[in-house]
């Protein structure tokens, strides 16, 4: 098993990741590694890398072989829109965390 650091280090060196994995997308947009996002079954994907600007980095299964041929480049305004992503769900988590502790004050003060 590969401890999580050399995980981390070696996804953060990567050229490029090829996924079809939510949570895979999920570490590229972390670590600002560059990423093909492959469609599955699922939206999930799709309805973050819209939310996050990245959609141009989705590929159809069919069309993978094609897009490989000749990856898109990982463009500086691709980097802006992950850290901005990253940055916009660090805020949500916090007012979401602190919105149930506020919730937990008041549900103890009202016992």
């Amino acid at each position: 098993m590969v401890p999580l650091n050399d995980f981390m280090e070696s996804l953060e060196a990567s050229e490029l990741v090829v996924t079809g994995r939510f949570h895979a997308v999920c570490l590229c947009i972390l670590t600002g590694t560059p990423f093909l996002a492959i469609t599955s079954n699922s939206h999930k994907v799709e309805g973050m890398l819209e939310d996050a600007g990245l959609s141009h980095r989705i590929v159809h299964p069919a069309d993978i072989r094609g897009v490989l041929a000749n990856p898109p480049a990982w463009t500086a305004e691709d980097a802006a829109s992950a850290e901005a992503f990253v940055q916009k769900a660090r805020r949500g988590q916090k007012a979401m965390f602190n919105k149930i502790a506020k919730l937990i004050k008041e549900s103890n003060r009202a016992q």
